[in-house]
């Protein structure tokens, strides 16, 4: 099946043009006929036809069917129950124990009438029923529904695939900000100090940040900013802050007070109003609020 992909920047697309381009999608999807009798073959091939499906496969048996799924994938099949070699509850089962076809929408005819019957129909997997003698209005009905579900489940895979694949370089990103092992090794050859960290968010994204940095000879710097909440608000409020901090961190200031003052006027220009919390002069210092907490704290080794 060919999947409509999104155009960039186009939420109030015509829907006229969406409606009738899901439609040709639709109507372009390959269709596997399983029957052991020609004239019904027949008989399925002039309803589809007619009602604008021109991409069909046809089977004689359940043997022939698998193989021409494992050859050429299908994105609906109408299968017969009552055939010989391999009957359609067969093949239903063997489908779905292959996690490839586990969704494919399979269309069973049949002429059961019984409640257990049609319950061991859905019980080898059939996604759906059509009464015989086959009406073709029903049956037009139930594959165009069928195709249009499948269409929508593979649109929404493709979306949570590109969406992880963002958010996995969002995370590359944010611990690409912080001190990676080459940075730590360097503070242990010039302090003689080992520094081991383990960065773990709650959500996909997160808000927190630490850092690390040279005062002098015989001090070293600590960061940490945590801003309140989890996920990709949080997240873009870090990266806003991460320059000015990095700015901030690389000028000679001698206590931890004056880092967070300096750190402060720029900050609130990205979260509320802070106010101070606790301060020790050359020891350390924090601000507060209900947006986000800052903690900076100088050591000397």
């Amino acid at each position: 099946m060919n999947f409509i992909q999104s155009r960039a920047g186009s939420p109030a697309e015509d829907p006229v043009r969406a409606a009738a381009d899901l439609d040709a999608v639709i109507r372009d999807s390959r269709i596997l006929v399983v029957d052991d009798q020609k004239m019904v073959r027949g008989l399925l091939k002039n309803y589809l036809t007619n009602g604008g499906y021109e991409n069909l496969l046809f089977a004689g048996d359940g043997d022939e069917a698998l193989d021409m799924i494992a050859a050429e994938d299908s994105d609906l099949v109408v299968l017969d129950l009552q055939m010989p070699r391999m009957n359609g509850l067969d093949v239903c089962k063997a489908l779905r124990a292959d996690p490839k076809y586990e969704l494919l929408p399979v269309l069973v005819q049949t002429a059961a009438d019984s409640a257990k019957d049609r319950a061991e129909i859905f019980q080898s997997g059939a996604t759906d029923m059509v009464g015989k003698p086959i009406n073709d209005a029903e049956l037009l009905a139930r594959v165009g529904i069928h195709l249009q579900n499948r269409h929508m489940l593979n649109q929404l895979s493709l979306y949570h695939e590109k969406m992880e694949r963002d958010l996995q370089q969002a995370r590359d990103m944010q611990h690409q900000i912080m001190p990676g092992a080459r940075a730590l090794s360097g503070f242990q050859e010039q302090y003689d100090i080992e520094i081991k960290s383990h960065f773990q968010t709650c959500d996909e994204l997160g808000g927190d940040m630490w850092n690390v940095w040279p005062v002098d000879e015989a001090r070293m710097g600590f960061s940490i900013i945590d801003f309140t909440g989890h996920g990709v608000v949080a997240s873009l409020k870090r990266s806003a802050s991460s320059p000015w901090l990095r700015r901030v961190l690389s000028t000679p200031i001698p206590t931890a007070t004056a880092i967070i003052a300096a750190a402060f006027r720029p900050m609130v220009q990205i979260v509320p109003v802070f106010f101070p919390f606790s301060a020790a002069p050359c020891a350390g210092g924090a601000f507060k609020s209900l947006a986000v907490s800052l903690v900076i704290e100088m050591y000397y080794v």
